[in-house]
């Protein structure tokens, strides 16, 4: 029924019942005060619930359209007295689906190569979460595309190396994921200090 007919039908009732004779008899009086109260509490109680509903559902809308990030930053001194420093900022916006970030790459007596990531995440034989997406990135003067894999497992990011294979747009993918070797542990950090962390690696 309809909210705007629930009171018309209450007075209806409470008439029905009270009125015969056009007298009022009190037992019926009553047992339509219990009626009209018991109908009310309903209604009442069913308004609740449907706000409620409707905030929760608020609620929801809004957690899944704010972006959510995780970040990570690798400053460590090798036995050479060099560092290995790196980078890693994913962030999404619908639990994984589509993910965006950066990756920045500077190890000891390697090239350094940074640029963007666009991809998705799933979750592993093991419940690790894993991204898998595209890594535009530059280095000592060339421009590259490449697949890459990254293990998250909440306190840190493992990228994934393997051979390539060349595609014929031009990029690179995996030649067997199933071979992808993790390593390169970059530990996770706080967001909020994700960029002051990078500007003390120096990048």
């Amino acid at each position: 029924m309809k909210e705007e007919w629930v009171l018309p039908f209450l007075f209806l009732l409470m008439y029905t019942v009270t009125m015969e004779n056009n007298k009022i008899k009190p037992i019926s009086l009553i047992i339509t005060g219990v009626v009209i109260i018991a109908f009310v509490a309903l209604f009442v109680s069913a308004k609740k619930h449907q706000q409620e509903a409707a905030i929760n559902a608020a609620q929801s809308d809004i957690s899944i359209s704010t972006p959510a990030s995780l970040c990570f930053v690798l400053n460590k001194k090798t036995t050479s007295g060099s560092s290995d420093v790196a980078y890693l900022k994913l962030t999404t916006s619908d639990g994984g689906q589509n993910i965006s970030g950066e990756l920045g790459t500077y190890l000891a007596e390697k090239d350094g190569m940074k640029g963007t990531l666009t991809g998705s995440a799933s979750a592993d034989a093991s419940g690790n979460a894993i991204f898998d997406g595209q890594y535009v990135n530059s280095g000592e003067g060339m421009n590259n595309s490449n697949e890459q894999l990254i293990k998250l497992d909440g306190t840190q990011a493992q990228l994934g190396y393997g051979d390539f294979i060349r595609t014929k747009n031009g990029s690179y993918q995996y030649k067997d994921k199933t071979k992808v070797v993790y390593s390169l542990a970059i530990p996770s950090v706080d967001c909020a200090q994700y960029d002051a962390l990078k500007t003390v690696s120096g990048h």
